[in-house]
């Protein structure tokens, strides 16, 4: 298997895997974009934030 062990092999042909895998990247990268991240801040600093749209 040239070193990979069997549950390696299983996940990168697994298509339910990389589903998983892609759809957990892409909400990792809603929750560290920019206008959350600013709003969070201003959440713990106690300043007024826009929060109608969520």
């Amino acid at each position: 298997m040239g070193g990979k062990s069997p549950d390696a092999t299983a996940y990168a042909v697994s298509p339910l895997q990389r589903q998983f895998r892609d759809i957990h990247v892409a909400t990792q990268h809603f929750m560290v974009s920019p206008n959350i991240l600013e709003t969070v801040g201003r959440l713990f600093l106690g300043l007024p934030t826009n929060t109608a749209g969520f």
